[in-house]
C-alpha cells in the first residue's frame, strides 16, 4: 500500500514541476528543466552514494533489522523540506489568467488534446526506457545476466551518474537557443548509432565505456522530453496532459522494460541484441510522436 502510494506521489510531483518551470520561465524554459531534471538526477546520485554508505556500515543483518530504515528516513526528512518549499509559491500568470477551466479535465484532455497526448506519450517512451536500462535496470543486468562483480558495477554507476547530471545542465543551456524538437531529432539520431554502439563495448569488455554511453543519452532525453511535452498542451489542460503523457509513458515504456528484456533473455534470445532490438523499436515510436509533436503542439517548438 505505502509503495502504491509512494507512485501516486511521485506521478503527481514531477508533471506538477514540469509544468510550473514551464509557465514560470517562458522564455529561459533550458535553463529551468536544466537545473530541475539536475536536481531529480542527482538525488538518484544521492541514493547510490547512501546505498553504498549503507553497504560498507552494515552487515546483512544489521541491515535487515534496522539499516533498511535509514534512506526512508533520509528521504522523509528531504520531503519535509520540498514542502516548506512548496508552501511558499505561488501560482503562475498563465494559471491565473484562465478564466474557462475544463470542469472535468480528464474528459476534455481526451475530446480535445488526443493528438497531443499521444505525441506526448511516444516521445516519453525514449526517456523512460534510457532512464531504466542505463540507470535503474543497469546494475542487475550486469550482475545477473552478464555476472560482473558487483564491485566494479558500484565504481562505474556513480562515474556515469556523475556525467548524466552534468549533461543534463549542459543541455538545458544548449535548450534557451535550440528548440527542443531538433535537439530530440539529434538524441534520436545520436541514439540509433550510439545505443548499438554501447552494447557493442559492453560485449567486448569496455563495460564503463558503454554504460557512460547510455546515461549520456539518458541525460540528454531527461532534459529535453519534459520540455517538450509542456510545450504541447495549453495552459488550461496543461497539467492533466504532462501528467497523462509522462505517467502513461513510463509505465508503458519504462515499466515494461525490465520484463521484456528479462523475459526474452531468460527464454534464450541474445543477451545484448535484446535490450538493443528493444531500444529501435523504442526510437522508432519516438521518431512517431515527434512528428506528431511538431504538427499539434500548442506552443511553437519549430
Amino acid at each position: 500500500v505505502l509503495r502504491l502510494l509512494q507512485g501516486l506521489a511521485l506521478g503527481g510531483e514531477l508533471p506538477s514541476t514540469y509544468v510550473y518551470i514551464s509557465e514560470s520561465m517562458p522564455q529561459k524554459r533550458g535553463s529551468g528543466f536544466g537545473i530541475t531534471m539536475t536536481g531529480v538526477n542527482a538525488g538518484l546520485l544521492l541514493g547510490m552514494a547512501i546505498n553504498q554508505l549503507l553497504n560498507l556500515s552494515f552487515n546483512t543483518e544489521q541491515l535487515t533489522a534496522y539499516g533498511w530504515r535509514i534512506p526512508f528516513i533520509i528521504g522523509g526528512a528531504l520531503c519535509l523540506i520540498s514542502y516548506k518549499i512548496r508552501k511558499t509559491l505561488q501560482e503562475t500568470a498563465a494559471f491565473n489568467k484562465i478564466h474557462d477551466k475544463p470542469e472535468f479535465p480528464l474528459a476534455y484532455l481526451f475530446k480535445h488534446n488526443l493528438p497531443q497526448m499521444i505525441a506526448g506519450i511516444a516521445t516519453t517512451g525514449i526517456m523512460s526506457s534510457l532512464v531504466v536500462i542505463a540507470i535503474i535496470f543497469m546494475p542487475t543486468y550486469l550482475h545477473k545476466m552478464l555476472h560482473i562483480d558487483n564491485r566494479l558495477i558500484s565504481q562505474i554507476m556513480p562515474i556515469a551518474m556523475i556525467l548524466n547530471v552534468i549533461t543534463i545542465y549542459i543541455t538545458g543551456r544548449i535548450a534557451n537557443r535550440v528548440t527542443p524538437y531538433i535537439i530530440l531529432r539529434n538524441l534520436i539520431i545520436a541514439s540509433a548509432i550510439l545505443v548499438p554502439t554501447s552494447y557493442w563495448l559492453i560485449d567486448a569488455g569496455h563495460i564503463a565505456a558503454g554504460v557512460i554511453i547510455l546515461a549520456i543519452l539518458e541525460g540528454v532525453a531527461a532534459m529535453i522530453i519534459p520540455y517538450l511535452i509542456t510545450c504541447l498542451f495549453p495552459a488550461k489542460i496543461r497539467l492533466t496532459g504532462v501528467a497523462m503523457s509522462y505517467n502513461v509513458g513510463f509505465t508503458i515504456f519504462g515499466g515494461m522494460a525490465p520484463i521484456i528484456i528479462s523475459s526474452s533473455i531468460q527464454s534464450g534470445h541474445g543477451i545484448y541484441q535484446t535490450p538493443l532490438i528493444f531500444m529501435v523499436v523504442i526510437l522508432l515510436i519516438c521518431s512517431f510522436g515527434l512528428y506528431y509533436a511538431k504538427r499539434h503542439s500548442c506552443d511553437p517548438i519549430t
